[in-house]
């Protein structure tokens, strides 16, 4: 009697189901259980509470990996002197064609070679997921390619800071282009990211698309109010207050609003700096 072999996602992320951070996968889940028989959390670091999310399974091997990595400096030196890729990354630093430094390229190279290191080591997945254009989705399709002859796909969502670098500057962050050229799809937040990245493709990379974080715009166009006089307009938003959130555009929508809506309108932010 032949195995079915089942239908497996695994999805990467940093610390999703733990802590705060990464809100926007819960609206995911739902529809990834109902298209996949697994739906598999592989975190880069455990912290912070875990959430509870039923019906997924949780893969703690990355970030033992990365923690092993960090903790061996001689087998990572060894992993890395054998790694070209990594050297060439170091070029692009050296010469300013990636954002941050070398800090920055040291913890992303330690990330692309745990990654790479311990999916070659696990039972292959269907699909894997990745939640930032990073060293993670770089490794994956490192790590995913010999597999078979197809390979096996790897799609990477693309947010802030791993479109417009760590320092905002614009420069492609460390592995970033890689990822681009190896990833099967990468799907980016906003149609100005979107635009970005396709400015600095290489050849061979695959176009972005966009797939908007947040509600349908079915769901966006019933929840709008109608005016009514002497009532106020309230709008409550939830973000860090860091210059990539785009905090100075919601003040520029109050203000327009201020002047149309008949009671005005009342604006509550939930949220700090850095």
């Amino acid at each position: 009697m032949t195995s079915v072999r089942s239908r497996d996602l695994l999805f990467i992320t940093s610390r999703y189901p733990h802590g705060h951070g990464e809100t926007f996968i819960n609206e995911e889940v739902a529809h990834l259980r109902r298209n996949w028989d697994r739906v598999i959390f592989a975190p880069t670091t455990v912290l912070g509470e875990l959430r509870c999310v039923p019906g997924v399974w949780i893969d703690y091997g990355l970030s033992a990996s990365i923690h092993r990595l960090r903790k061996n400096p001689l087998l990572l030196a060894g992993l890395a002197l054998r790694c070209g890729l990594v050297w060439r990354e170091l070029c692009q630093v050296a010469n300013g064609r990636r954002s941050g430094g070398l800090r920055e390229w040291a913890g992303r190279s330690l990330l692309l070679l745990a990654t790479a290191r311990w999916l070659r080591r696990r039972s292959a997945p269907s699909l894997v997921y990745c939640y930032w254009l990073d060293a993670r989705p770089a490794a994956a399709a490192m790590a995913m390619r010999p597999r078979n002859g197809i390979g096996i796909p790897v799609i990477s969502r693309a947010h802030g800071w791993d479109v417009y670098g760590v320092d905002l500057s614009g420069r492609p962050g460390c592995y970033q282009q890689l990822a681009l050229r190896s990833v099967a799809r990468c799907l980016v937040v906003s149609q100005r990211g979107r635009d970005h990245l396709a400015s600095i493709l290489r050849s061979g990379s695959r176009v972005p698309r966009v797939a908007r974080l947040g509600v349908s715009a079915a769901r966006r166009s019933r929840a709008t109010p109608a005016p009514v006089e002497g009532q106020a307009l309230r709008l409550v938003s939830c973000s860090n207050l860091y210059p990539v959130k785009r905090v100075d555009r919601i003040v520029q929508i109050v203000a327009a609003l201020a002047g149309q809506w008949p009671g005005g309108v009342q604006w509550d932010h939930y949220g700090d700096g850095y």
